[in-house]
């Protein structure tokens, strides 16, 4: 367990973080994501090239579509690298300024994620009894309803 000061709260306040040590399982599914971001850097490159565009009109572009008509070249940036994959929302963004589907960035098993920095599972105390759970990863959906019906248990919540 290690203890990462939290920068945005002005007590500092200490959050605890319990990470599961890897297993092969993790170390396959991060190798299947670094080939997702690899494959979409790729894709974007060349659809990129296609229209004669650089980051920046790329990012001109796709803000058009955004909710609040901002998108970063900084962004593009990142994808180019494989650094990041977009989350849905610039994801539709990109696809609608370039005029493709999506199946024509994203690659098969690839998901766009919102938190790809998150650790898989988070634990950080409250209360003397109650924590904030935080999970990130990809589960079954049996799984997930097993987890979501517990939590509905234990907030109290009816089913």
């Amino acid at each position: 367990m290690s203890t990462i000061p939290d920068t945005k709260d002005t007590d500092m306040v200490r959050r605890r973080y319990i990470n599961p040590p890897p297993s092969a399982d993790d170390a396959t599914a991060a190798a299947s994501i670094t080939t997702a971001k690899r494959e979409f850097a790729k894709r974007l490159q060349h659809l990129m090239t296609e229209k004669g565009w650089n980051q920046s009109d790329m990012a001109r572009a796709a803000a058009k579509f955004m909710p609040d008509k901002k998108f970063n070249r900084d962004n593009v940036s990142l994808y180019v690298r494989a650094q990041q994959l977009p989350g849905p929302v610039r994801l539709r963004a990109m696809c609608r300024a370039l005029g493709v589907e999506e199946s024509a960035l994203i690659p098969p098993g690839a998901v766009a994620t919102v938190d790809e920095g998150a650790p898989p599972l988070a634990l950080r105390p409250i209360d003397a009894s109650t924590v904030w759970l935080q999970i990130n990863q990809a589960v079954p959906q049996d799984v997930a309803m097993k987890i979501i019906a517990l939590l509905g248990t234990a907030t109290g919540a009816k089913k």
